[in-house]
């Protein structure tokens, strides 16, 4: 037997697209406020570096959720508000070394350079502008040229 799309009880009727979350937004080039949070998540006891070696067993997941866009490139449609850009760092002292300049900011302002209460207080969310930039890379697979957006260190600054 077979099964229509018009058969289906979508919890309990019809939904609009509009209610459909957007699962993946590359950030335009500009200035942002963001609210910084980051989670403990674990790595896949699997993962393992080029080399073989196993990955540490903790990943850091840093999220930059827009508040607002400051400035954008020109031509660029701002993203809703609310849109996440995610970073991932293993929790280790190698991982965190991509991390490291952002959290000296940090530590300068919460007044510590213990790694672990840097990362316990930004559970909770810090207010910062910071800026995305782009970076052009090739594609392994398809050898397509991709763009990939990332918080820049420079124009980083604290707002809480």
């Amino acid at each position: 037997m077979s099964v229509s799309f018009a058969d289906l009880d979508m919890s309990g009727g019809d939904f609009d697209l509009a209610q459909v979350s957007d699962a993946f937004v590359t950030l335009p080039a500009g200035l942002y406020n963001f609210l910084m949070t980051v989670e403990l998540g674990e790595n896949d006891k699997d993962a393992k570096f080029k080399d073989g070696s196993p990955r540490p067993p903790y990943r850091v997941q840093v999220k930059y959720k827009v508040q607002s866009a400051v400035e954008l490139a020109e031509g660029a449609t701002p993203p809703k508000e609310g849109t996440v850009h995610s970073e991932f760092f293993d929790y280790s002292q190698d991982g965190l070394k991509f991390f490291k300049k952002k959290m000296e900011m940090i530590a300068e302002v919460i007044g510590t350079t213990n790694v672990t209460q840097l990362l316990s207080g930004l559970e909770a969310g810090l207010p910062i502008t910071a800026a995305v930039v782009h970076r052009s890379y090739k594609d392994k697979d398809t050898g397509e040229t991709k763009i990939q957006a990332q918080v820049s260190d420079n124009g980083f600054t604290i707002n809480g």
